[in-house]
């Protein structure tokens, strides 16, 4: 006879929409920042993972779009610096000739993606919990949590940031 699988907790996850999407990394990076330094319903917390894309958008003469370049980095120092050595390095322009006459490359700030994976962690005496809050652009993901009181204070604490408003 095989052996039954028993639940031993009750692991919830909740999203939150914000209102309009994050507008550029140095406001992500100041949410990310804030959630590590406040904690919300923890003794501890630590970035666990974190991604960030840039992209630029490839028109034809005519602007219609032929593709994208796009660039994963890790961390928004290596983005800054990625979106500037781009920019500056010439790579684009041999990318646009490569891509034909008259092709043209900008900057779509708008479609980039930002994501920061948060964990936070209870004492076993506060709780014993380990959640994490996952950031982007345009939601914010509580996941792995069982006492509501987590919840209420991530909520409390999204609150108070006006872009997750």
């Amino acid at each position: 006879m095989a052996a039954n699988f028993t639940q031993t907790q009750n692991v919830k996850s909740a999203e939150r929409d914000n209102t309009a999407p994050i507008v550029d990394v140095t406001v992500f990076g100041n949410i990310v920042s804030d959630l590590v330094t406040n904690k919300p319903g923890a003794d501890s917390a630590e970035i666990a993972s974190q991604s960030y894309t840039v992209k630029f958008r490839i028109n034809d003469a005519e602007l219609n779009k032929l593709g994208e370049v796009t660039v994963k980095v890790p961390a928004t120092a290596a983005y800054t610096q990625a979106v500037t050595e781009i920019v500056t390095n010439g790579a684009l322009d041999a990318v646009a000739t490569a891509c034909g006459a008259g092709s043209t490359i900008e900057r779509d700030q708008s479609s980039d993606v930002f994501s920061a994976r948060v964990k936070l962690s209870q004492t076993e005496e506060n709780g014993d919990e380990i959640y994490y809050v996952t950031l982007g652009r345009e939601a914010t993901r509580l996941t792995s949590y069982e006492a509501d009181a987590i919840l209420t204070a991530v909520e409390a604490w999204a609150d108070t940031q006006t872009a997750l408003a």
